[in-house]
């Protein structure tokens, strides 16, 4: 059985699926622009989200974009924090070289 800190991290909650998911998945299917867009508004809404910070990286990486990808990923992970998008973050952050 999830414990209540599991089931909070399971949970989406309907912002992050408007402010975060949906514009990576634009991102993802082509529609760079719009989702890069909706993506810094998240990213300046919630500084401290390393989810959002980290999906926002990943879209200014996809725009050609590297060094402010690699700013925003730098900032994202000196916050601290952890789980699978801490890994990721750090990941793609390697990939671009620091």
């Amino acid at each position: 059985m999830l414990n209540h800190e599991d089931r909070s991290a399971v949970l989406l909650h309907p912002a992050q699926l408007e402010y975060d998911l949906f514009p990576l998945i634009l991102v993802q299917a082509g529609e760079l622009r719009k989702g890069l867009e909706i993506l810094q508004q998240a990213a300046e809404k919630a500084p401290k989200n390393i989810e959002i910070q980290y999906h926002f990286g990943y879209a200014l990486n996809a725009d050609g974009q590297t060094d402010r990808a690699r700013q925003v990923l730098q900032a994202a992970l000196a916050q601290g924090g952890g789980g699978a998008a801490r890994e990721q973050a750090q990941k793609l952050l390697n990939e671009l070289g620091r």
